[in-house]
């Protein structure tokens, strides 16, 4: 697992994106993740995706929602979206 730096607040007129270091340390983990990385990293990942899939009304439940990521993740589908982002930019 990547090691996560601590960050503060930004400072005045930054976002989170105009921090380099934690833009590096999110992608990091986020290919990590892909790669089939397990632990705190993937977990974090599947229920932020479970959040999503719930609010978005994709998933009726976390649990239904944990189980579309995952079954993103082990598929490969989640790489494939990312593929196409990266082809996009």
């Amino acid at each position: 697992e990547p090691d996560l730096p601590m960050f503060g607040p930004p400072p005045e007129e930054q976002g989170t994106g105009d921090n380099p270091e934690l833009v590096k340390c999110v992608g990091d983990t986020t290919l990590a993740v892909l790669a089939g990385a397990h632990g705190a990293m993937r977990n974090a990942t599947l229920l932020g995706a479970a959040l999503i899939l719930k609010a978005s009304g994709r998933a009726m439940t976390l649990a239904e929602g944990v189980d579309a990521a995952t079954h993103s993740l082990e598929t490969g589908a989640a790489s494939e979206v990312l593929a196409r982002l990266r082809e996009l930019a």
